[in-house]
């Protein structure tokens, strides 16, 4: 996010502490929306394959198009914050989960319900990105940064969201079991709005104006021949494993290494891309610490999801049931 800090009005002299944690709060309160998201339709997923007719492997599917919207989502949106200012993008961001989840309640099929989530995805991942580049920002416009205020901004943002996405599963079995699995997404709403109001109370504004050759540019800025080939190198790769032990779709094997390589050739290329390939090959300890995150994130949701599931449809146990007996888990992950 190379434009970040030329991109808003800046807080002047004795304001800047408070101004400082005013944004943290803010962006933290914008970042818990997505890992909440993330973890708390897990408890859910029995009654909403119930409501619509729909297997467990079918529903399933909300799990898997978010997360892959998400993949997509947090890169691409920190170049249109980039582009386009980052307030300006996190308040989109929230206005589309207000919008998505407002709809989602009374979704008429469960493919509507499937492209609201995706929508919902793409909304909450967008304040992680432009909320660094909000902090980043602001923390810039200090006489005298040592960088203390954005390390300890940082710190509670990654809290809030390790937090909420660990209690995910208890609060989606309380509200499922009291207001039906609707209010997993009602649950959204007052949040996003309090965020909404609060950006434009309290986030600077931005002042970069994109230049007429950013205008026209956008599309090559965003690189989108490489989204297509990431997006489908991870689906094809998703679809491969859901259909495992029930009509294998061996063949979607092959797309997924064809995708890869073709990526890579693209994003060598190009001099905007959207998975910088150099990068990574050039910083091993840089992609050692994203393959680490990747692992722990693969063993953490793996629980987080798996375990509901087993609750719900091998042992039988209700929504709220299975989320407390999830809460262990979300302890020890708090205090780890």
């Amino acid at each position: 996010m190379t434009s970040a800090a030329s991109t808003m009005a800046a807080p002047i002299g004795s304001d800047h502490q408070r101004v400082m944690k005013r944004v943290t709060w803010v962006v933290s309160l914008g970042v818990l929306l997505n890992p909440l998201n993330s973890s708390m339709i897990s408890v859910a997923l029995l009654n909403i394959g119930s409501s619509f007719g729909v297997g467990i492997t079918t529903v399933t599917w909300l799990i898997s198009s978010f997360y892959l919207a998400a993949t997509v989502g947090q890169p691409l949106m920190g170049k249109l914050a980039d582009l386009f200012g980052p307030r300006r993008v996190f308040s989109t961001g929230m206005a589309l989960v207000i919008i998505s989840s407002l709809l989602s309640a009374w979704a008429p099929s469960f493919g509507w319900l499937l492209a609201l989530r995706i929508l919902q995805a793409f909304g909450s991942t967008c304040a992680f990105p432009a909320g660094l580049s909000i902090i980043r920002s602001v923390s810039r416009t200090a006489d005298r940064d040592d960088g203390k205020s954005s390390t300890a901004a940082l710190g509670l943002i990654s809290i809030t969201a390790n937090v909420m996405a660990a209690f995910g599963p208890t609060l989606g079995g309380l509200l499922v079991a009291h207001a039906g699995w609707q209010s997993i997404f009602w649950i959204n709403v007052p949040v996003a709005v309090l965020v909404l109001i609060l950006v434009f109370k309290w986030i600077p504004a931005d002042m970069r104006k994109q230049s007429p050759e950013e205008q026209k540019g956008v599309l090559h800025m965003i690189d989108l021949p490489g989204i297509v080939l990431f997006s489908g190198m991870f689906a094809s790769l998703m679809f491969f494993l859901v259909t495992l032990g029930k009509g294998t779709q061996w063949w979607l094997l092959i797309i997924v290494p064809v995708a890869g390589v073709l990526l890579i050739l693209r994003e060598l290329r190009t001099d905007k891309p959207f998975l910088d390939v150099r990068m990574l090959a050039s910083n091993i300890r840089l992609t050692s610490v994203f393959a680490q995150y990747a692992g722990l994130n693969i063993v953490f949701y793996s629980l987080f999801f798996g375990l509901p599931l087993w609750l719900g449809q091998v042992r039988g146990y209700d929504p709220q049931t299975a989320g407390l007996l999830m809460l262990p888990f979300a302890g020890i992950g708090v205090l780890t």
